[in-house]
């Protein structure tokens, strides 16, 4: 009797991790060593949140050395991909601020 209320309590958690998870993503990375498309070298740091009523993404540009070079944000575009993420800052380094 006490290991099924113990599955059934364990269960009961998953299931709520399970719909904070899927009601929410949210990603940071790290691309370092990356090339601009202006041809100087530097670091990203970048973030996408997906929710059920929003998206948002954020990049930072840095240089090698950790020197800000300004950041892009869009609500246009969010994504739980790491790739298409560092795609899409390298694609939006010319628009930073």
């Amino acid at each position: 009797m006490r290991r099924l209320i113990a599955s059934s309590i364990l269960g009961c958690l998953l299931m709520g991790a399970g719909a904070v998870v899927a009601s929410a993503t949210n990603i940071k990375a790290k691309f370092p060593d990356v090339t601009y498309p202006d041809g100087t070298a530097g670091v990203i740091l970048a973030g996408s949140k997906i929710t059920n009523k929003s998206q948002f993404t954020n990049c930072d540009y840095f240089d090698p050395n950790g020197a800000y070079l300004g950041m892009f944000q869009s609500d246009e575009f969010a994504t739980a991909d790491f790739t298409a993420l560092g795609e899409f800052c390298l694609d939006h380094f010319a628009d930073r601020e």
